[in-house]
């Protein structure tokens, strides 16, 4: 198999997780997103070589700051994917903006996409199932284990009750889903170059 088949069955795998939105499947994205984008040698760097094209990934503006300091924050989740929110301010960025963007507040702490993908793929189970390695990696795991979604949904509803605001609010596991979307429409004009190139 040659890198770029590789690269288009990985980004048509992505795409397929995404759709199932089943929580073993956006778990094993993170190890597609890692391989794509994080990797010494990601992927994408690997066949973008021959296209050189400008990679860029449109996402909700996650430059805006919240009303409350992070500090005080126990637990948000910030999806990135623009179409979950059509009248949501957007911006593009490149992978090493999109991958320092903040996903997850938890404790006053955030996370990266960067920090999220690492800990999916090599400590929950994307790639390996192992130890927390890092502090990020201790704390992210520490939200799963004491935060599962169902738990998170159920606090957040009954807070929003009273101001009659229904809302759910996922895992993250599940915050992968808006990370594996966002890649995917980045990635797609690389594809469509690849795919041309081929015919």
């Amino acid at each position: 198999m040659t890198r770029d088949q590789l690269f288009l069955d990985t980004l048509r795998d992505l795409r397929e997780k995404h759709r199932s939105n089943q929580p073993y499947d956006l778990l094993r994205g993170s190890g597609l997103l890692r391989q794509l984008l994080l990797d010494g040698h990601s992927l994408v760097d690997q066949v973008n070589r021959a296209h050189r094209l400008k990679i860029e990934f449109n996402t909700i503006d996650f430059t805006l700051k919240p009303p409350v300091p992070i500090e005080r924050i126990r637990l948000h989740w910030t999806n990135l994917d623009a179409s979950a929110t059509p009248r949501a301010m957007t911006i593009r960025v490149d992978r090493a903006k999109l991958l320092s963007a903040p996903v997850l507040v938890f404790k006053g702490r955030e996370f990266t996409v960067h920090d999220l993908i690492q800990t999916a793929a090599n400590v929950w189970g994307g790639v390996h199932s192992g130890s927390a390695k890092s502090d990020q990696q201790r704390e992210l795991t520490e939200m799963q284990v004491t935060l599962p979604a169902s738990q998170v949904v159920a606090v957040m509803k009954q807070a929003l009750a009273e101001l009659r605001i229904e809302v759910a609010v996922p895992d993250a596991v599940s915050a992968l889903r808006g990370v594996i979307h966002v890649v995917v429409r980045g990635l797609e004009p690389l594809e469509q170059a690849m795919m041309e190139a081929e015919s």
